[in-house]
């Protein structure tokens, strides 16, 4: 039977999702001198400050900015780890293109 993605887990599983934790971030990054990604600049927590939400409204809000941040850091570690290695460009126009991809 095959495993469900995730993110249709529920919070409990996506939480445990540490890609940051990753041999290849913390070890090969450094070898292979690639910046490595930081991410407090990607999984960011600030919207607990605005008064006008509501207590719902800021569990809401904290659980994307962790998904959210969450996927974008991935992303970027994907995109430093493509631009490193890879320099084979794709045949057909990417719709959502990568921030290092040229």
């Amino acid at each position: 039977m095959p495993r469900f993605d995730a993110a249709w887990r529920g919070p409990g599983e996506m939480s445990r999702i540490r890609p940051g934790n990753g041999k290849q971030h913390f070890i090969c990054f450094p070898v292979d001198g690639i910046p490595k990604v930081k991410r407090d600049q990607y999984v960011i927590f600030d919207r607990q400050s605005l008064r006008y939400l509501n207590v719902i409204e800021k569990l809401n809000c904290t659980y994307c900015s962790y998904f959210n941040g969450l996927i974008v850091y991935v992303q970027e570690i994907a995109a430093r780890t493509e631009q490193y290695w890879c320099p084979i460009k794709h045949a057909r126009r990417i719709v959502a293109m990568r921030s290092r991809y040229k």
